[in-house]
């Protein structure tokens, strides 16, 4: 294991060294950089899940370095900045340890012979937290990953199923290879098998990475209620509501804040803070997952799904789950009186400061006021830009595929391509809150439209949208609005955009 002290490789892997002649591996090379741990506890501290952009050194690290005289190539890469996995229970510390550990366990199953299986979540039950994937060999969500060891200290666990029982074949002998042959026969796909829109007629829509469960459209469905259902819970999980509701417990003691700007800076801190939280959920937990939808709407391979589950309700959840993202306007009831909630617990911890208490009463209300404007501005910011970025992701990764249909057939089956356009006409050319819609946003909806052109719905449907954005450009009042109109414009046309 080459543990590297190199803070800014954003990725993990495995590599083997074997014999050509029989296909048997001798040496193994795991490459593990204590980012994992780094970025882990940053993420945690800072702004939640968004893993910033940083500089490809593991391509560079790739190029330059030989095993056993060959050039590297990894039989797992994980990129960090695609493991979105966070735990709002635990402090930062553990966090990172949990992402390292999670990590090294799934490459050395690689290193003693395992590959990928993206379907071993499927054993996952979404109603309680104690069940667990067959495999560390998929890659899972944070919340499943941890329930793979006993505690945060420990690398005992549980005996997960699959693993068992490769294990068995590969160095069981023929007592092991008879044992597994007389056991239950478990869900598996490969890396080739992932459910994507470049696939040919068909997918397996329950090969996916970062999923859980059988059903992939209520995994979906159940994360959106995270946001809105003050009781709601995803594994280890539980709502926006209650997350925002004990956040304030996060809040240094007041009797070391003694200064103006100690004040302030706590506050800043704790705003940071939320936005992680909604960044989270609203991301992580909905944008990430309903991106891969396209492919719950489309043709599946015959026998992919588990016994029990509807291939129309599949769709049909899919799609009223896009259709409630594609109308995210605000923050839900719930968390929305949680977040006010935690304003006023933040202004009792301010009185409660040496640096409040000294002020007199004539002039706490200004001090109160100042110190709380990043609070009052998180609403804004969720509306005016988490919203509308995940609006844009969902929507936008909503594409036509010329070798993979939308699922479409006479009643209770849809028109899913029609559906599809439908929703993508929408979010270029309806308003949003009463305003119109971010620019970046509707061009990101309308280049996922352009890839319709040369279907007929979709056609007409550009066709009506460019005529409105026409007549919007002819009413611009700025410079920066008809610049924005045209980039959308563009993106409709299908034009490739100026950076």
């Amino acid at each position: 294991i080459n543990w590297d002290s190199v803070q800014d490789s954003p990725a993990a892997y495995e590599s083997q060294a074997f014999d050509p002649l029989t296909g048997i591996q001798s040496h193994a090379l795991i490459y593990l950089p204590l980012a994992w741990f780094n970025i882990g506890v940053a993420d945690w501290s800072d702004e939640g899940l968004s893993v910033s952009e940083r500089p490809p050194t593991i391509e560079t690290f790739l190029d330059k370095h030989r095993f056993f005289g060959r050039k590297l190539k990894p039989a797992c890469l994980r990129e960090l900045k695609r493991d979105q996995r966070f735990s709002l229970d635990d402090d930062p510390y553990t966090f990172g340890h949990e992402l390292v550990r999670a990590t090294l366990f799934h490459e050395v199953g690689h290193a003693l012979g395992m590959g990928h299986n993206f379907k071993a979540s499927t054993s996952y039950d979404l109603k309680t937290a104690k069940s667990y994937t067959t495999s560390i060999m998929d890659y899972n969500l944070y919340a499943l990953d941890r329930a793979a060891f006993d505690s945060s200290t420990v690398s005992t666990g549980p005996l997960l199923e699959y693993d068992r029982q490769l294990f068995a074949v590969l160095y069981g002998g023929k007592k092991g290879r008879r044992e597994v042959e007389q056991a239950a026969v478990l869900p598996m796909c490969r890396d080739e098998q992932v459910a994507s829109p470049d696939a040919l007629g068909a997918v397996d829509p329950a090969c996916q990475q970062y999923d859980a469960g059988n059903d992939p459209s209520l995994f979906l469905e159940r994360n959106i209620a995270l946001l809105s259902e003050k009781e709601a819970t995803v594994g280890t999980v539980v709502s926006l509501p209650r997350t925002l509701r004990r956040a304030s417990s996060q809040l240094p003691d007041a009797k070391n804040v003694l200064t103006a700007d100690d004040a302030l800076a706590a506050v800043e801190d704790h705003a940071a803070y939320l936005q992680g939280i909604l960044s989270y959920f609203v991301y992580s937990r909905v944008a990430v997952p309903a991106s891969q939808s396209q492919t719950f709407l489309s043709v599946f391979e015959e026998g992919s799904l588990q016994e029990g589950t509807d291939e129309a309700e599949v769709r049909a959840r899919t799609l009223a789950s896009l259709q409630t993202i594609a109308a995210f306007e605000s923050l839900p009831e719930a968390a929305a009186a949680a977040l006010q909630d935690d304003a006023m617990s933040v202004e009792t911890w301010l009185l409660s400061t040496v640096r409040f208490r000294k002020l007199s009463a004539a002039k706490r209300p200004a001090a109160l006021e100042a110190a709380l404007q990043s609070l009052v501005a998180i609403r804004e910011w969720y509306a005016d830009t988490l919203l509308p970025e995940a609006r844009g992701i969902v929507l936008g990764a909503l594409l036509y595929s010329p070798t993979l249909p939308y699922e479409y057939g006479p009643w209770p089956a849809a028109d899913y391509e029609t559906e599809v356009i439908s929703l993508l006409e929408h979010g270029v050319s309806s308003p949003v809150a009463d305003a119109a819609r971010p620019v970046d946003e509707r061009v990101a909806v309308a280049t996922a439209l352009a890839t319709f052109a040369s279907v007929d719905a979709g056609n007409e449907a550009i066709q009506r949208v460019a005529e409105q954005l026409q007549l919007e450009l002819a009413m611009a009042s700025s410079a920066s609005d008809r610049d924005g109109l045209r980039r959308i414009l563009s993106a409709l046309r299908g034009e490739r955009l100026a950076l």
